[in-house]
């Protein structure tokens, strides 16, 4: 009896990999590098939902210290980033917020938003 092998798509996603994986530790430069790409993803998405909000260079640290693993690396960085930005979005709608002009500062190690002027230097940032 032959043993058929099979390389279809679905049984391939289906597979699991039993060998264990090591990749390198990633430089500190790339792992704020991979949190600026997903920074940046996140407020395009809040940009689509009608909220034009900055990132400065103390989100990054920020969200570095809350969304980096010494074993898993940068793999929970974008679930933070979701999470904190999402969050201090929700905060500032609840409270009434009414700019949408926004900039993240961090207030008692909390991520908030406060109002600025649409046309300050600071609502320019990438």
């Amino acid at each position: 009896m032959k043993a058929q092998i099979s390389t279809s798509n679905s049984d391939f996603t289906e597979a699991r990999i039993a060998e264990k994986l090591v990749f390198n530790r990633l430089s500190y430069d790339v792992q704020m590098e991979i949190a600026r790409f997903h920074i940046a993803r996140e407020l395009s998405f809040l940009r689509d939902k009608g909220f034009h909000l900055t990132a400065s260079k103390e989100l990054v640290a920020f969200v570095m210290q809350r969304g980096f693993h010494p074993r898993l690396g940068a793999r929970p960085l974008r679930d933070a980033i979701e999470e904190h930005l999402r969050g201090a979005v929700v905060d500032a709608t609840l409270s009434e917020v009414r700019s949408r002009h926004l900039e993240f500062a961090i207030c008692a190690n909390q991520l908030m938003l406060r109002p600025i002027e649409p046309h300050s230097p600071s609502a320019t940032k990438p």
